[in-house]
């Protein structure tokens, strides 16, 4: 289980515009922000020869009041806020393969695969 509370930038601060400048009192920002709470699980099978590994990981998570920032106009403004998002869900499946010396020796190869539903 994992919580993460805003900062006080994010509940406080003035937002950044498109532009990239500071918007001072943005109108946007939230003193009411929700901490964010989370739930993550994984299961994961692994094989190995020594110079070979072979791994899969099924993973899942669940938060909920998740800190996100968004971006919206304002007075005509376009700005960047952080607010919370009800329900956050993704499910996942990660495949990966790491080798130790591939056609000569001291070349590693490495790879990994990951499909998430989120």
């Amino acid at each position: 289980r994992a919580v993460r509370f805003p900062t006080v930038g994010e509940l406080y601060q003035g937002g950044v515009s498109a532009s990239g400048a500071y918007v001072p009192n943005d109108p946007v920002t939230n003193p009411r922000l929700k901490p964010e709470k989370g739930w993550t699980s994984e299961l994961s099978l692994g094989w190995s020869d020594g110079e070979q590994q072979l791994r899969s990981t099924l993973f899942h998570e669940a938060t909920r009041d998740a800190l996100y920032a968004q971006t919206s106009v304002v007075d005509g403004k376009t700005v960047s806020s952080t607010q919370n998002i009800a329900r956050l869900r993704t499910l996942g499946l990660e495949f990966a393969y790491q080798a130790s010396d591939v056609l000569v020796k001291s070349l590693e190869l490495s790879a990994s695969l990951t499909y998430a539903d989120s």
